[in-house]
Protein backbone atom coordinates (compact mmCIF):
# COMPACT_ATOMS: atom_id res chain seq x y z
CA UNK A 1 0.00 0.00 0.00
CA UNK A 2 1.24 3.44 -0.51
CA UNK A 3 2.16 6.06 2.30
CA UNK A 4 1.52 8.80 -0.17
CA UNK A 5 -1.54 9.31 -2.97
CA UNK A 6 -0.99 12.20 -5.54
CA UNK A 7 -2.87 12.52 -8.51
CA UNK A 8 -5.51 14.70 -10.47
CA UNK A 9 -9.63 14.45 -10.29
CA UNK A 10 -9.71 12.52 -13.32
CA UNK A 11 -6.74 10.03 -11.86
CA UNK A 12 -8.87 9.68 -8.51
CA UNK A 13 -12.40 8.98 -10.55
CA UNK A 14 -11.28 6.75 -13.33
CA UNK A 15 -8.65 4.51 -11.81
CA UNK A 16 -9.99 4.88 -8.15
CA UNK A 17 -13.80 5.08 -8.76
CA UNK A 18 -13.79 8.10 -6.16
CA UNK A 19 -16.45 10.74 -7.19
CA UNK A 20 -14.69 14.31 -7.42
CA UNK A 21 -15.27 17.44 -9.23
CA UNK A 22 -15.92 17.45 -13.35
CA UNK A 23 -12.05 17.37 -15.00
CA UNK A 24 -11.16 20.40 -16.68
CA UNK A 25 -13.73 22.89 -15.28
CA UNK A 26 -14.19 26.14 -15.16
CA UNK A 27 -13.86 28.38 -11.97
CA UNK A 28 -11.44 26.51 -10.54
CA UNK A 29 -10.92 28.57 -7.71
CA UNK A 30 -14.65 28.06 -6.58
CA UNK A 31 -14.27 24.40 -6.40
CA UNK A 32 -11.67 24.17 -3.98
CA UNK A 33 -14.16 22.26 -1.40
CA UNK A 34 -14.95 20.32 -3.43
CA UNK A 35 -11.48 18.92 -4.45
CA UNK A 36 -11.20 18.57 -1.14
CA UNK A 37 -14.32 16.87 -0.53
CA UNK A 38 -13.20 14.49 -2.61
CA UNK A 39 -9.63 13.66 -1.08
CA UNK A 40 -11.51 13.14 1.98
CA UNK A 41 -13.34 10.08 -0.14
CA UNK A 42 -9.92 8.94 -0.87
CA UNK A 43 -8.93 8.93 2.66
CA UNK A 44 -11.76 6.75 3.58
CA UNK A 45 -11.29 4.54 0.90
CA UNK A 46 -7.47 4.07 1.27
CA UNK A 47 -6.77 4.70 5.10
CA UNK A 48 -3.42 3.34 4.95
CA UNK A 49 -1.37 6.62 3.38
CA UNK A 50 -0.40 9.73 4.81
CA UNK A 51 -0.83 11.80 2.72
CA UNK A 52 -3.13 12.84 0.23
CA UNK A 53 -2.76 15.46 -2.94
CA UNK A 54 -4.35 16.60 -6.28
CA UNK A 55 -3.05 19.07 -9.01
CA UNK A 56 -5.52 22.15 -9.91
CA UNK A 57 -5.82 22.93 -13.71
CA UNK A 58 -7.98 25.02 -15.29
CA UNK A 59 -6.93 25.70 -19.18
CA UNK A 60 -7.51 29.80 -20.56
CA UNK A 61 -6.02 28.92 -23.26
CA UNK A 62 -3.14 26.84 -24.88
CA UNK A 63 -0.77 28.55 -23.44
CA UNK A 64 -2.38 29.85 -20.02
CA UNK A 65 -3.17 28.10 -17.23
CA UNK A 66 -4.44 28.19 -13.73
CA UNK A 67 -2.55 26.09 -11.48
CA UNK A 68 -2.14 25.45 -8.13
CA UNK A 69 -2.59 22.29 -5.23
CA UNK A 70 -3.81 20.54 -2.51
CA UNK A 71 -2.57 18.00 0.03
CA UNK A 72 -4.02 17.03 2.90
CA UNK A 73 -1.09 14.92 5.31
CA UNK A 74 -2.64 14.18 8.67
CA UNK A 75 -5.15 16.60 9.80
CA UNK A 76 -3.17 19.42 7.85
CA UNK A 77 -4.92 20.95 4.89
CA UNK A 78 -2.03 22.58 2.43
CA UNK A 79 -3.42 24.79 -0.09
CA UNK A 80 -1.34 26.30 -3.23
CA UNK A 81 -4.13 28.74 -4.74
CA UNK A 82 -4.45 28.85 -8.42
CA UNK A 83 -2.01 30.87 -10.12
CA UNK A 84 -1.05 32.11 -14.19
CA UNK A 85 1.45 30.41 -15.39
CA UNK A 86 2.61 30.02 -18.80
CA UNK A 87 2.29 27.12 -20.20
CA UNK A 88 5.05 25.54 -23.02
CA UNK A 89 4.63 21.70 -22.41
CA UNK A 90 2.04 20.11 -20.32
CA UNK A 91 3.02 17.06 -19.95
CA UNK A 92 4.80 16.69 -16.12
CA UNK A 93 2.71 18.68 -14.35
CA UNK A 94 2.26 16.59 -11.61
CA UNK A 95 5.65 15.35 -11.52
CA UNK A 96 6.78 18.87 -10.97
CA UNK A 97 4.17 18.93 -7.97
CA UNK A 98 5.90 15.82 -6.53
CA UNK A 99 9.25 16.83 -7.06
CA UNK A 100 8.92 19.60 -5.27
CA UNK A 101 7.11 17.50 -2.36
CA UNK A 102 10.17 14.87 -2.11
CA UNK A 103 12.99 17.77 -2.43
CA UNK A 104 11.38 19.23 1.20
CA UNK A 105 10.69 15.82 2.54
CA UNK A 106 14.15 14.83 1.86
CA UNK A 107 15.27 18.11 3.08
CA UNK A 108 13.89 19.81 6.76
CA UNK A 109 10.59 17.32 6.61
CA UNK A 110 8.44 20.43 6.08
CA UNK A 111 5.65 19.92 3.96
CA UNK A 112 4.09 23.05 4.02
CA UNK A 113 7.64 24.63 2.18
CA UNK A 114 8.19 21.68 -0.36
CA UNK A 115 4.50 21.94 -1.15
CA UNK A 116 4.46 26.19 -2.10
CA UNK A 117 7.58 25.31 -4.07
CA UNK A 118 6.99 22.93 -6.11
CA UNK A 119 5.04 24.02 -9.50
CA UNK A 120 3.65 22.35 -12.87
CA UNK A 121 6.21 20.65 -15.12
CA UNK A 122 9.10 21.20 -12.68
CA UNK A 123 8.41 24.98 -12.90
CA UNK A 124 10.13 26.01 -9.61
CA UNK A 125 8.55 29.17 -7.72
CA UNK A 126 11.90 31.33 -5.53
CA UNK A 127 11.11 32.40 -2.27
CA UNK A 128 12.67 36.04 -2.27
Amino acid sequence: MADVLVGNEEDFQLCLGVKGPEAGGKGLKSEIEGFKEMIKRVKAAYPHASTYATTLREVVDTNHHLWGAIMAAGDEWHVVEPRDITVMDRIGGGMGLWGGCCMRFCGDGSRRSGYSSAGPAGRWRRRC
